[in-house]
């Protein structure tokens, strides 16, 4: 509704000019643990008293009717002495006074005080009295300040950067990236890595470029130059051993395909799809487990499963029998939130079967096509993967008999991995989505319509080290690498969509995406934007 100056390294924010409001939001939004952050006003409140509220908003970062809470997340005191709502709660705040607000997502409590007193006898640390004890317990929530008025409102936060005007309560801690939790995988190139080549014509060895190196056990090699199939081998199947998500298609044997797993990278032969002269091609690749062995946790005991549980990802091969209800072991040790299963062989080519937990696990996608998420049994059975296993029907797209299949799973890692979906505004200024992590690969697909499967990384983005990230290839199609067109800002903890194609109006997006660096956490340098 109205101009929103930033100023003072993001933490000052000022607004004024019109009656309408408007939101400044803190960009990482905890979801437990315990919180504290302060506020201090520049100016005098304005709209009789009532702006600026300064509180939390959950993740629908949806404020109905200002101040009040409405259908809203959001919790706030307001200067003349009420909290959202209209409720009687303290004393009002003026120009110079430093509110602190307390936030326990652990107990879904928060308090505020006014110079260091807690308003209405509150008290954080004992869990008594708080302002609201309503949080959504698991909500995403973050700290927020509600502009309005005909004159500026201006407010300074304070989040740890420096020294508070009054401690945190025993317990809390400032809300900053240093005090987030400390990720498992501190470096995403141990375990991920996008590698840029140039076909020789001759069998060549790729050498990967990130942080770190280690044996790829999944290797997804990509064309740019030129329309060539989409080509995946991995450990557990053997080298040779080729897929293409751009057709339905059974297993082929390659010669001169992908002929090693190196230490650091792996070796191409001279087919055209992996090596070319002159031409350029991307190579994505996952670390699981080397070859693996059989995993006997399911019904159906795996030929092998290569399980990387702290990079939730493993590979699984097995041979189906067409039981209703039957089960495969994927060895994460907690429930996958994607699975791809495609079959090797059989009587008929069958569908690439993309699961994905945003969808639910009554539906799945197809990956050589571009149709909206099909509803049925035939997938996994009506239920969702556990700890241990993925339950299947008995159709040949999953578990024919005596067909044979491989199983890519993948679980969520909490500064690596994410797994989620959104809704399109179709604006240029469309959604961000907090990730916790610099994203360095991301798959979109639509839900809800027929749209094709979008895949962006930073190793191809027009203008390296650059935030924009729009140069793009479709999953399910041969074409070369496409000129600018969808993308979005891949930042230091999550990505905004900026394009049509993966920000279409009122569409649920879906998206799996692996981090270049997590953005904080105990000990770890802060992620920062390209």
């Amino acid at each position: 509704g109205q101009a929103l100056t930033i100023s003072d390294g993001n933490l000052r924010t000022s607004a004024g000019g019109t009656s309408n409001a408007i939101e400044a939001i803190t960009q990482i939004g905890p979801s437990s643990g315990k919180w504290y952050a302060e506020f201090t006003l520049n100016a005098a409140p304005q709209l009789s008293n009532q702006y600026p509220v300064i509180g939390v908003i959950g993740a629908d970062l949806n404020i109905t009717g200002g101040n009040n809470v409405g259908n809203s997340t959001f919790r706030g005191y307001v200067p003349n002495g009420t909290i959202s709502g209209g409720a009687s709660y303290g004393d009002t705040f003026g120009n110079g006074d430093v509110i602190g607000v307390a936030l326990d997502l652990d107990n879904q409590k928060i308090w505020f005080s006014k110079n260091g007193t807690y308003q209405n006898s509150g008290d954080p640390a004992a869990g008594s009295n708080a302002a609201f004890t309503n949080l959504t317990d698991g909500l995403f929530y973050r700290f927020c300040i509600s502009h309005a008025g005909s004159t500026a409102t201006d407010v300074t936060g304070n989040f740890g950067a420096s020294a508070f005007a009054t401690a945190a309560p025993t317990g809390f801690l400032a809300l900053n990236t240093a005090n987030l939790p400390t990720p498992s995988i501190t470096d995403g190139s141990a375990y991920f890595q996008p590698t840029l080549y140039t076909g020789t014509g001759s069998s060549q060895a790729v050498s990967q470029a990130g942080n770190s190196t280690f044996q790829p056990d999944w290797v997804w090699i990509k064309g740019r130059s030129g329309a060539t199939e989409h080509v995946l081998t991995d450990a557990v199947r053997g080298v040779t051993k080729e897929l293409s998500t751009n057709d339905a298609g059974n297993e082929e044997t390659v010669a001169q395909g992908l002929t090693t797993f190196g230490t650091a990278g792996f070796t191409v032969g001279t087919d055209g799809s992996y090596n070319t002269s002159s031409a350029t091609y991307v190579g994505w690749q996952w670390k699981a487990n080397g070859s693996g062995s059989s995993n006997e946790d399911g019904s159906i005991n795996t030929t092998a499963t290569s399980a990387n549980t702290t990079a939730g990802f493993s590979v699984s091969t097995y041979t189906g029998n067409a039981t209703v209800g039957a089960t495969v072991g994927h060895g994460l040790g907690i429930a996958p939130k994607v699975v791809i299963v495609k079959s090797r062989s059989g009587a008929s080519a069958e569908s690439w079967i993309f699961g994905h937990d945003s969808v639910g696990w009554t539906k799945a996608m197809y990956m050589q096509a571009i149709t909206a998420p099909y509803t049925l049994d035939i997938y996994w059975n009506n239920t969702a993967p556990t700890s241990s296993v993925v339950e299947l029907h008995d159709h040949a797209v999953t578990n024919g008999s005596s067909y044979t299949y491989v199983m890519y799973a993948f679980a969520e890692i909490p500064g690596y991995s994410s797994f989620g979906s959104y809704t399109g505004n179709g604006s240029t200024d469309g959604p961000f989505v907090y990730t916790g992590f610099k994203p360095k690969w991301i798959l979109f697909k639509s839900t809800s319509a027929s749209t094709r499967w979008y895949m962006l990384d930073t190793a191809r983005a027009t203008a390296p080290g650059a935030n924009v990230v729009n140069t793009q290839f479709f999953a399910e199609l041969v074409n070369a690498q496409s000129a600018p067109d969808q993308g979005g800002d891949f930042l230091s903890n999550g990505f905004k969509v900026r394009t049509t194609g993966i920000n279409v109006s009122g569409q649920t997006m879906t998206y799996m995406a692996f981090a270049e660096n997590p953005f904080g956490g105990d000990g770890i340098a802060p992620a920062t934007a390209r």
